[in-house]
């Protein structure tokens, strides 16, 4: 639905940009994310990675994503696990995460 909104191009005040969505599928297996992350950053290298599900499929993604400095987007994991696990350690170094969190509420 979005790919035929945007007809493969992102119109901007800067200007248009060429826009590919890749979907990959975790199968809600950690270790999966983990590799499907890996593809995205290395093979595919993407500029953003939207992650959205469970924080055990998508701490790995974030994770790998930051370490490798992609832009992470979450909109649907609860952020408390992702801050409770290595991103609270980057608050306490002070440093910036280009993960992006909706702050979605824990259910």
């Amino acid at each position: 639905m979005i790919e035929a909104a945007l007809a493969g191009t992102l119109e901007t005040a800067s200007g248009s940009y060429a826009v590919e969505i890749i979907e990959k599928d975790t199968q809600s297996n950690p270790n999966r994310a983990g590799d499907m992350a890996s593809d995205l950053i290395f093979q595919d290298e993407v500029d953003l990675v939207l992650v959205g599900s469970t924080p055990a499929t998508t701490n790995p993604m974030a994770d790998l994503c930051e370490w490798n400095r992609v832009l992470c987007i979450s909109a649907a994991a609860p952020w408390q696990p992702w801050f409770s696990g290595a991103a609270a350690s980057r608050v306490k170094r002070r440093s910036r995460s280009p993960t992006i969190s909706s702050g979605a509420p824990k259910t």
